[in-house]
């Protein structure tokens, strides 16, 4: 029971505060079971399509015939307890303090319970798995990798790869001893840890990819940033004492005893033998010991020899610049073991040396971090960390000035230099001791804990607190090349022609274009490795209005789960949008149910909306939208209704789980004058719905219908399209490269004119499978 607890505490519990009520964390715990409970139905009934594909002529396969009815029984089982975790839900409410104990029991046995049976998934795996040892050397399938990805922290995953295999877990640190009064103590998230079976020493990151050193065999092992192991090469020359990620080179930099090596890893080439290209720049003096780190644009290299050290500075080129001796500059420790750079400061640590010459049996317990201007070396601060007797390696961010060093003491340490020169300080206390770490994206820790099992522990450090606008996001973390996309729907029988499978309205790409970003269209009856790719590459999608269908529910689950997932784990932010049916599918997801809705008249019907006092503190209706808009969507029909079936308010209001999900920001009138939910948005993560059509308002056209677009109508379209817009360039997923970018964009494509009096869209794509 204690690992799943340790899950929920690193997803949920980190949103806990310590004002909620047992009401408050009852709710949370019952919502945490139901959305394990739906993940792992997920993979078993996918587990059961792949099972379908086997032949039965085949004695080989005729087992998974008899695995068949083990499935079954599974998937059963799990919907039982989740029908269990709902049961809680709806009585939490209801309960005096002593039946909310009982209930708090009843749901750790309930988690007991899953846990078991999600045991027992992974036992069917590994089995199936066996079989198909003998026919295939890939260490582990595309539908392996998502079951990993969804259960990551539930189980430790046994891999049968000859490579060193990534295990995902839960966190193994405190996280009752940030100083609260702080602000930087209040921007932590700590997410998922990546366990290997070998040894580092050293580690350095970029967006992509994670590369350890391991010193006693000499190996570089590359590692995705999501844990996936890539490959590993034999350091072929002197051991590595240091490796840092150099962004403006689009390299790793490596220091050994004599030379500065640069590592390139091409992606293009991952199968090929020359995919790790290793390079020697430069020849260095003796010393004795050796540190290197960059900013922007400066690479600097920090050496100890004998009483002596020096900062040495290098360009692109390795073409050498100022160079800062202790000699001359006094202030220049010489016994440093830390060091690191932003884009004005160097970063140096020293110890107290009086203490130790007085009293040398004592270990010192104070370290004075000393902060250097870039350019002209001069002290700009010293801080004094109390209680701390060593930094022994120490990173930053380099636009923010912030600094984290670890200290012997199993603590991180954390310094912000605020723009007005004032110095905040916190501390984090670990269970075990990490020896190294790097920064990734210039705002995540990566930290190597060797006590904890060779594991690396992903942290991410939010600069700006997430919220639906842009306020407070740094420009230079914008995504200014936004890709969305949109699911594509099972063509009606009235517009079939021979391999005519799937379409998407026009409109719906028109719509998102217009905001400055681009489409790739999601189409249907695909595989769940073209869902992923397309989830780790697209910034957002939008799940369109249309009729309704169980490929549709299919797709639309995919992204639903995984952005919970990711946001859950590392606040990761991937926009789901839904227009009517789209927003529909939206409820039944969070419900785990489509039958939640009641037949609704409001049909070719445009109306205002009325907005709710959720509306105010929203993202999406709150304090960024415009006055006029506003207006608009109150006191004119501005809002284009194509829809027959609805929620209604009583409904959303009375259930539990929508009510406690979602936000109902506005209502609107049916043709009868009864009230529908027509906006929505999530409490928690970035997910947004309106039952109505904005794209209708500025690109359909047929005649004789009640679609409106006068020039406040339009302006509310835009509206809603540059906010979805605007929430996916906060997410900094991108292709592998142009090629793969080009082969998904709807520019393959071309749209197809239908007509300006019969059909619901006047251009449509059409896709051939």
């Amino acid at each position: 029971m204690s690992d799943i607890f340790t899950t929920y505490s690193s997803c949920a519990i980190d949103d806990r505060n310590d004002n909620d009520s047992l009401e408050e964390f009852l709710t949370k715990l019952a919502r945490f079971g139901i959305d394990q409970c739906l993940h792992l139905a997920h993979l078993i009934v996918n587990k059961q399509r792949s099972s379908e594909n086997f032949s039965t002529l085949d004695h080989k396969y005729k087992i998974f015939e008899d695995k068949q009815i083990d499935l079954n029984n599974l998937l059963l089982e799990i919907q039982t307890l989740q029908n269990e975790f709902y049961n809680i839900l709806l009585i939490i409410s209801s309960s005096n303090d002593e039946k909310k104990q009982l209930l708090f029991n009843k749901l750790q046995n309930y988690l007991s319970n899953f846990v078991e049976i999600n045991l027992r998934f992974k036992s069917y795996e590994i089995s199936t798995k066996e079989i198909h040892l003998n026919d295939s050397k890939q260490s582990i399938n595309t539908f392996e990798l998502l079951t990993k990805k969804f259960d990551e922290s539930l189980s430790t995953i046994s891999s049968l790869s000859n490579k060193p295999s990534i295990i995902l877990s839960s966190s193994f640190f405190s996280n009752d001893d940030i100083n609260n009064n702080i602000d930087i103590g209040k921007n932590w998230k700590f997410s998922n840890i990546i366990h290997t079976r070998f040894q580092m020493s050293l580690i350095a990151s970029n967006s992509h990819m994670i590369i350890c050193y391991n010193n006693q065999n000499n190996f570089l092992h590359f590692i995705r940033i999501d844990g996936q192991f890539q490959e590993n090469i034999k350091w072929k020359y002197e051991s590595i004492i240091d490796i840092h990620w150099c962004s403006f080179m689009d390299r790793y930099i490596a220091v050994t005893h004599k030379s500065i090596y640069i590592i390139e890893y091409n992606k293009s080439k991952l199968s090929s033998s020359n995919s790790i290209i290793v390079e020697k720049v430069l020849e260095l003096e003796k010393f004795n010991s050796a540190r290197i780190t960059c900013n922007e644009n400066k690479i600097l290299l920090y050496t100890i020899y004998q009483q002596k050290s020096s900062i040495q500075i290098y360009d692109k080129q390795f073409k050498k610049g100022k160079i800062f001796d202790s000699l001359i500059n006094k202030q220049l420790p010489i016994n440093s073991h830390s060091f690191c750079c932003t884009n004005t400061l160097i970063g140096l640590t020293e110890q107290d040396e009086i203490l130790i010459s007085y009293f040398p049996y004592i270990t010192p317990k104070k370290v004075s971090l000393l902060l250097f201007d870039i350019d002209t070396f001069e002290l700009r601060y010293t801080i004094d960390l109390n209680n701390c007797s060593n930094i022994y390696t120490m990173k930053c961010l380099e636009k923010y000035n912030v600094f984290f060093g670890l200290s012997a003491e199993k603590n991180l340490w954390i310094i912000k230099i605020n723009n007005n020169e004032t110095v905040q300080v916190a501390k984090k206390t670990f269970y075990t001791n990490q020896t190294e770490m790097c920064i990734v994206n210039n705002q995540d820790l990566l930290l190597i804990n060797v006590n904890g099992g060779y594991a690396i522990q992903w942290i991410k450090y939010l600069i700006s607190k997430i919220n639906g606008d842009n306020k407070g996001v740094d420009s230079s973390t914008e995504n200014t090349r936004p890709i969305i996309g949109i699911l594509t729907q099972p063509t009606p029988s009235t517009w079939k022609k021979p391999n005519r499978t799937t379409y998407l309205a026009a409109s719906y790409v028109k719509y998102i274009e217009a905001t400055g970003a681009q489409v790739v269209p999601i189409r249907m009856y695909q595989s769940i490795d073209y869902y992923l790719h397309l989830f780790n590459s697209l910034n957002g999608v939008l799940f369109p209005g249309g009729d309704f269908t169980n490929e549709y529910l299919y797709v639309a689950k995919l992204f639903y789960m995984w952005t919970l997932k990711e946001f859950d784990e590392v606040q990761k932010i991937f926009p789901l949008w839904g227009t009517c049916l789209g927003f529909e599918v939206l409820l039944m997801l969070t419900r785990c149910s489509t039958d939640i809705l009641e037949p609704c008249k409001a049909y070719d019907y445009a109306t205002e909306v009325t907005f709710m006092p959720d509306a105010a503190d929203s993202r999406l209706l709150g304090r960024s939208l415009p006055i006029n808009i506003k207006n608009a969507l109150q006191h004119e029909p501005t809002t284009a209704n194509f829809h027959i079936f609805c929620m209604r308010p009583e409904n959303f209001s009375a259930d539990p789980i929508l009510s406690t999900f979602y936000k109902m920001l506005t209502v609107s009138p049916d043709t009868e004058g009864q009230a529908f939910v027509s906006t929505i948005e999530s409490r928690r993560y970035p997910i947004f719905g309106v039952q109505w059509h904005p794209e209708k308002n500025g690109f359909e056209w047929r005649v004789n219908t009640t679609i409106p677009h006068t020039k406040n109508s339009v302006e509310v379209m835009q509206y809603m399209a540059n906010f979805l817009t605007n929430q996916a360039r906060q997410n900094t997923n991108h292709f592998s490269s142009l090629q793969d970018e080009l082969k998904y964009l709807i520019y393959q494509y071309t749209s197809e004119f239908y007509d300006l009096d019969k059909s619901h869209f006047q251009q449509v794509y059409f896709f051939y499978e």
